[in-house]
């Protein structure tokens, strides 16, 4: 750069003095620091050739230039704004050695003094200094910068005063927030730029400080008075100057990065400032320190400054230069070990003679698995990594991940089973001990336990019981699990998508682990234990795997044999675990998966039996847990009933266990209170001491005051009957509910109507039905007309619940049938079915729950599909008794046991009737209504 500016300089010094020779002198006239103006143009011009910056986007913050260095090192380039940053210097101390430096006589420091005197446009520097004696381009951005730039050009001296911010994120600068003394500099030239920059290039000149400051519209001048330092007394000083100069020759030694030449620019400075400022611009130093440097007006002050930071900086370096010799030799060392450990490990094998020699903690590792007794091709995989995991080294990150994996080998239960507890009576007495009724299920166990005796070649099965909330499906495998002398343990599957959390994670990254399955085998400690994977049927799928598809190798008798997971690495041996899934809904649960499980379907309770599970279940289990004595809380079966029955709305028993809980805490609040009543001073009953005081027993009428309000009647059908309504069963996942479907008819164009948010399920099924009463309309009663001129408005209440499923074809015939014959259906009668074009009805699901919630609501008949039928024979003897079950197989058989029009028609009627054709709609007028059409006059007879 400094050959460049040079050469530059002496092609524009010739082209001048061709042009004009008259200028030659004054082109040579020097400044203070006898730079000349050529030098300065030249330095301008090859100044151009630096990239355009780019601005930074922000509001408060000016645009800075992009990909150049911050002149202080210490600083953040991220704080530091255009006007504060500097680009490379293009001009600097060796620089100013070239030029033609004199010294200025009287005259020119009296002018120069009184120039700063009158004042000088102040340019405001956010992270860098100017020394004097520099040749340095700035980039100004902000308004206030810019305007005290074209000040200075506009005046003769083209003079301005550069002082540093006291807050640097400060965009509009005050008199107070700039520092006193700073650096006046001559802007030599500039330059604009796009994006509302300019780069100007300042000669500095000296240091000054401000003794007043005057404040414009969007310029600031200051009045300024020139500062000098001064000179060195005695030798002492000199000699500190030269040792500083050799510890900057040791600074530039340790520091290659910084240009060559730059020693021998310092030692062609004539006078110690000038040096010291050249020192100073090639130090890493804060700006706060170079202010302090320019500050101080002592030449030995100055000395003293550059010398601690001349010798921090060394020490600095060669402390950066012992650590990293330091670590590129233990890594030289560790290399160098582990090639000579191979290189003679493969010496070895080549003759035959290997034998690794192992550490203690290996060895040690080696010992326990050999007592581990593991299978032939576990011990040879764990016996390669264990070799392995000699010549690592203990620092490497491969070193915990292989020793991660040596100690799952030897955590997992390797043949290691319990024994099994095969006593047919036992199992029994266990299962009704902890469960009341759930026949099916303790048979399908007892059936197992009986297997599991007679043979030894059995395969275990894999249940799934689907049913809804609060029936016991979790707790019945920790009863399987006693029952049979196993250890257990509860998978929740909900919400799992990630097919790792079956199969494992691959150890190809830190932070590798086994699978739950695998998991669970070493919390339980033995390979036969009861995994109850639970919500089987909420599992999800996306980018990471599908894992119910891992789920099949699991579940599979024929697979499970030789299960593999991921981080282990070997065959797993799954087939004497006990597996034991839940579900709530079995449509759900994946088809492939399904197809291995045997499903074994919990309806829910009868209020007999939840009233069984209060009295022998619950209501000992919550005494035990809320600290009350039996006398304390007694609940008869007349309460039980009641709060089975107004309190709770559900399938199973745990909203059940929430009030009775509920009821609990409330007694134990009374007790306590009575005895602390008891103890008091005022005790004017004569209690004993310690006792409480006593407490009025629970009743039907007192429940209210613990519970509050029943949630539901007695009887939720209503006693009198309403034509257009009709009682529906419906499904849901957690149990029965009763269905009420309403039809109403309004003048209309004979359009269909749907309200409450039915699926589209259900919106099929009302198709249905209402074209099939239009094509059985003579026969059911109905005037054919009134399709014509009448809207139904069919509706479904608690329209806020999604409602779909295919068996609301009948209940919405029926409706329909009703409404128009304004013939009302007994409210007490439920139904359920499909209905096609032709009147079948079609078979449903969910019987159980559907007759345990018409039971529950005061239904006394139940209309069912024919196909239904041997479902009936499995029902519980409560609901044979407690509901008449009537299958049926034609909607014509429900209506005729129904409507008297419909009984009569179908009575008379030997063969099918003729499908009666609409009436076709009259035309609309110009005005959008039908024209008025005069009816027919009746003839009269003779």
């Amino acid at each position: 750069m400094l050959k460049r500016a040079k050469k530059q300089s002496g092609k524009m010094a010739a082209k001048a003095k061709r042009a004009e020779p008259s200028a030659a002198g004054k082109d040579k006239k020097t400044n203070k620091n006898g730079v000349t103006r050529a030098l300065s143009k030249a330095i301008a011009e090859a100044n151009t050739s630096v990239k355009t910056p780019s601005r930074p986007t922000g509001k408060s913050r000016e645009r800075r230039p992009q990909g150049e260095l911050n002149p202080n090192p210490n600083s953040d380039p991220k704080s530091v704004e255009p006007d504060a940053k500097a680009v490379e210097p293009v001009a600097d101390i060796a620089q100013l050695q070239s030029a033609d430096i004199q010294p200025q006589p009287e005259s020119q420091q009296q002018e120069y003094a009184d120039t700063l005197a009158k004042g000088l446009p102040v340019v405001p520097l956010r992270d860098i200094i100017l020394f004097p004696g520099t040749v340095t381009p700035i980039l100004l951005g902000r308004p206030q910068s810019l305007s005290a730039m074209m000040r200075a050009l506009e005046s003769p001296s083209q003079l301005a005063f550069f002082c540093l911010q006291k807050t640097a994120s400060e965009d509009e600068v005050a008199p107070e927030s700039l520092k006193t003394v700073g650096v006046v500099g001559r802007i030599a030239s500039s330059l604009p730029l796009p994006n509302n920059l300019s780069k100007i290039l300042v000669e500095s000149l000296g240091v000054a400080r401000a003794d007043s400051w005057n404040v414009q519209a969007n310029l600031l001048l200051a009045t300024l008075t020139p500062l000098s330092a001064e000179p060195l007394q005695g030798d002492g000083s000199q000699q500190r100057l030269q040792s500083i100069r050799v510890m900057f020759s040791e600074y530039l030694a340790q520091n290659p990065d910084l240009p060559r030449g730059v020693g021998d620019l310092i030692d062609g400075l004539s006078g110690p400032e000038e040096k010291i400022y050249g020192m100073a611009g090639h130090l890493k130093i804060a700006v706060e320190l170079k202010q302090m440097l320019i500050e101080a007006r002592d030449l030995d002050a100055k000395l003293g400054m550059i010398q601690e930071f001349l010798r921090n900086e060394v020490d600095t370096t060669l402390l950066g230069r012992r650590l990293d010799h330091e670590v590129r030799a233990g890594i030289a060392q560790s290399q160098r070990e582990y090639f000579l450990t191979e290189q003679m490990r493969k010496i070895q094998m080549e003759l035959g003679s290997f034998s690794p020699p192992l550490n203690h903690e290996v060895k040690q590792l080696d010992e326990a698995i050999k007592a581990k007794g593991l299978p032939e091709k576990a011990l040879a995989r764990v016996t390669a990594e264990l070799r392995r995991l000699d010549y690592l080294n203990p620092s490497s990150p491969e070193y915990s991940v292989v020793r991660t994996y040596v100690d799952w080998f030897l955590g997992l239960p390797w043949n290691k089973y319990a024994q099994d507890n095969l006593d047919l009576v036992n199992v029994k007495k266990q299962l009704d001990k902890d469960h009341f009724g759930l026949k099916a299920v303790k048979e399908r166990i007892l059936e197992h336990v009986a297997v599991f005796k007679l043979s030894k070649h059995h395969t275990t099965p894999i249940l799934c019981l689907v049913g809804p909330p609060g029936v016991g499906k979790t707790s019945l495998g920790k009863s399987i699990a006693a029952a049979l002398g196993r250890e257990f343990v509860r998978i929740s599957l909900g919400g799992v998508r990630d097919e790792a959390e079956i199969r494992g994670h691959r150890r190809t990254y830190i932070g590798s682990m086994p699978g739950r399955i695998v998991q669970a085998l070493k919390k339980c400690g033995s390979m036969n234990p009861v995994i109850l994977l639970d919500e089987i049927d909420k599992m999800g799928s996306d980018f990471r795997g599908d894992p119910s598809s891992a789920l099949l190798e699991v579940l599979d008798p024929e697979q499970n044999r030789e299960f593999i997971d991921h981080f282990m690495e070997v065959g797993i041996d799954l087939s004497q675990v006990f597996f034991v899934t839940t579900a709530n809904v079995e449509e759900q649960i994946p088809a492939p998966l399904h197809d291995r499980l045997e499903v074994i379907r919990i309806s829910g309770y009868y209020d007999s039996e939840k009233l069984e599970i209060a009295k022998g279940y619950l209501l000992p289990k919550i005494k035990i847990t809320s600290g009350l004595e039996n006398s304390q809380m007694e609940l008869d079966d007349a309460v039980l009933s009641t709060l089975i029955r107004r309190y709770t709305r559900e399938a199973g028993v745990r909203q059940l266990s929430r009030q009775i809980s509920k009821i609990a805490r409330k007694r134990a609040r009374q007790v306590v209170d009575g005895q602390e009543a008891a103890k008091s001073p005022r005790n004017r009953k004569g209690l004993p001491a310690g006792a409480g005081a006593p407490i009025a027993p629970i009743g039907k009428d007192s429940l209210i005051e613990y519970l509050g309000v029943p949630i539901r009647q007695e009887r939720m059908v209503p006693e009198s009957n309403s034509h257009g309504v009709v009682t529906g069963l419906a499904w849901t996942p957690v149990g029965g509910e009763i269905l009420r479907v309403e039809c109403t008819l309004l003048s209309g164009r004979g359009r269909l109507h749907l309200t409450g948010h039915l699926g589209e399920v259900m919106k099929e099924s009302a198709q249905i039905a209402l074209t099939l009463v239009r094509e059985r309309a003579r026969r059911y009663g109905v005037d054919p007309s009134v399709f014509h001129k009448t809207d139904i408005h069919l509706h479904v209440p608690e329209g806020s619940i999604p409602k779909d499923g295919p068996s609301a074809g009948i209940a919405m015939t029926l409706a329909l049938v009703s409404a128009m014959t304004r013939q009302p259906v007994d409210p007490k009668i439920a139904f359920t079915g499909e209905v096609s074009l032709v009147g079948k009805v079609h078979a449903i699901g969910g019987l159980p729950e559907k007759s345990l919630a018409a039971l529950q609501a005061g239904v006394t008949r139940v209309m069912v599909p024919e196909e239904n039928a041997p479902e009936i024979r499995e029902l519980p003897p409560e609901a044979k008794k407690g509901l008449k079950i009537i299958p049926v197989r034609h909607i014509d058989d429900v209506l005729a046991q129904l409507f008297r029009r419909a009984r009569a028609a179908s009575k008379n009627s030997k063969a099918e009737p003729r499908p009666i054709p609409a009436k076709p709609v009259p035309k609309k007028s110009a005005i959008g209504k039908p024209p008025r059409v005069q009816p027919r006059k009746a003839r009269r007879k003779p």
